[in-house]
């Protein structure tokens, strides 16, 4: 299994002229212990949350690639403020494998490599704002329970999601 890591944070970034800029963020796709990189050719879903109701449809989304042999991925989502309340709004960036998603654990049959998602910590479009150093994983255990688990963002392989726990979770929960 391999994990999606923010080693940037995301923040919004105001354009001169104010009412658009873009959330930018740096991620990695590496084993549990982050000595290896994902080696292989992956489409990645970025989408950009509503930070109180991550349910409801993204206020933006775009497709990136991830090239076998990369160690980052710089991402940057172009948003254009159309109200005055989106200001100040929070938000939420998720990245997701668009084809190997590991996070519905009722799937783990599906044929490796899976790739988890990760989901950054809230964060203000009032520019500048940086997301705190934490990553939300959300493991679908069935199509009713979702388990929320945050981990620390960066290089660290302290404080996050063991592959083993996952596996050992899901049959606990069978």
């Amino acid at each position: 299994m391999q994990y999606i890591r923010f080693l940037k944070t995301p923040r919004f970034v105001y354009r001169k002229g104010g009412r658009s800029g873009a959330v930018s963020a740096l991620v990695t796709i590496a084993s549990d212990l982050g000595d290896s990189f994902f080696f292989q050719d992956v489409a990645l879903a970025v989408k950009l949350l509503d930070g109180k109701s991550w349910t409801s449809l993204p206020l933006s989304v775009t497709s990136y690639a991830w090239k076998a042999g990369m160690r980052t991925l710089k991402i940057e989502l172009d948003f254009v403020i159309k109200q005055k309340e989106t200001f100040h709004r929070t938000v939420v960036l998720s990245v997701s494998s668009e084809q190997t998603a590991a996070d519905d654990l009722s799937q783990s049959g599906v044929a490796s490599p899976l790739v988890l998602s990760a989901y950054s910590s809230p964060f203000g479009l009032s520019g500048g704002t940086e997301a705190e150093g934490y990553v939300e994983r959300r493991l679908i255990i069935d199509q009713e329970k979702v388990l929320p688990v945050w981990e620390e963002t960066g290089e660290s392989i302290a404080r996050h999601i063991w592959y083993v726990g996952l596996s050992q979770m899901f049959r606990c929960s069978n």
